[in-house]
């Protein structure tokens, strides 16, 4: 048995010196993000990788169809060290980046290629030195609420959405952790791309931080949540023309706030958008001036966007299981 294991073990060691991984392996980056490997292991992937284990990084999650051009999109806006892709998602790695400096959009957030040259002016360093420092795991800074923001509104630029939502693609970005936690900064960022949506009023890029007691919605299996009355009510009144167009209009109610403000965003009057939401309200007992059936609603309607989400994400296209692009 000695010289069996003794052979098996000199096969095996002969076959890895003959395919080393490269430090352009996508196998490397599989193992920095994976919690199932040792930390000494993820450590020693990183420098393999050029990583610093020393700095902070983030990890993004990117899927659906227009993923490599949503990678490049993010490239535009942060240094992207590494990337691979796991399954059908693409993970995108990028190390400690501070408050930008130079020219800013009004989100705080410069392109790549104008940073580096502030960068370079500023002595290596891309943190001015009045910055305020960098907030812990789950309070997002400035920095990660601008990062989010205008991703978003580039991918939304780049890809048009529409009332079913059935393009993509769709971005999680995980939190800002020590490097050898990057593993549970792809297993958040996965769980914040199943809240975006590709449609009329959804994101298309999500921020963990930015979902706080939201993000309990990712452990649940979203047929069950769709099996609630609500949501069952609300998917059936959608399968009409009236009823689809009532639901958008309450759906952008729910996301601008305010009458006056919907109906200029719809470009319709403000007594059209009133009659709209009254049509939901009939059909789902619902009061939308009262908290908590606002709640509600807001909750079944974002529901019903990781439903539809979900099914694109799983390749179950032209199906729709919320009813959503139905009648228009």
């Amino acid at each position: 048995m000695l010289d069996r294991l003794r052979h098996c073990l000199r096969v095996v060691s002969a076959r890895q010196a003959a395919n080393p991984l490269r430090m352009d392996d996508p196998a490397l980056l599989e193992v920095v993000l994976s919690e199932k490997e040792r930390r000494e292991d993820r450590v020693r992937a990183m420098r393999l990788l050029g990583l610093d284990p020393a700095r902070a990084a983030r990890v993004l999650a990117v899927a659906g169809p227009g993923a490599a051009d949503a990678v490049r999109i993010i490239g535009e806006y942060v240094p992207i060290l590494r990337q691979a892709v796991i399954g059908a998602t693409t993970a995108v790695l990028v190390q400690d980046f501070g408050p930008p400096v130079g020219t800013a959009d009004e989100r705080g957030l410069v392109p790549v290629s104008a940073r580096s040259s502030a960068v370079a002016e500023s002595g290596g360093s891309d943190r001015p030195a009045n910055a305020p420092a960098p907030t812990g795991p789950g309070r997002p800074s400035m920095v990660d609420r601008g990062l989010s923001d205008v991703l978003n509104a580039a991918v939304a630029e780049a890809f048009p959405a529409s009332q079913a939502g059935t393009g993509g693609p769709w971005i999680g970005v995980g939190e800002r952790l020590p490097a050898f936690a990057a593993a549970t900064s792809w297993e958040r960022a996965r769980r914040a791309m199943r809240f975006a949506s590709s449609t009329w009023h959804g994101r298309r890029v999500i921020a963990f931080e930015r979902l706080g007691a939201l993000e309990l919605l990712a452990d649940l299996p979203v047929q069950r949540l769709l099996g609630t009355s609500d949501a069952m009510r609300i998917n059936e009144f959608a399968t009409t023309e009236a009823g689809a167009l009532a639901v958008d209009t309450l759906e952008a109610f729910c996301v601008f706030g305010t009458l006056r403000r919907t109906a200029t965003e719809l470009h319709l009057h403000h007594s059209t958008v009133a009659s709209r939401i009254a049509q939901v309200e009939a059909v789902m007992g619902w009061d939308v001036d009262e908290a908590l059936d606002r709640f509600t609603a807001t909750l079944v309607l974002t529901v019903r966007r990781m439903a539809l989400s979900s099914a694109q994400m799983a390749g179950r296209l032209p199906s729709d299981p919320t009813g959503v692009g139905c009648g228009r």
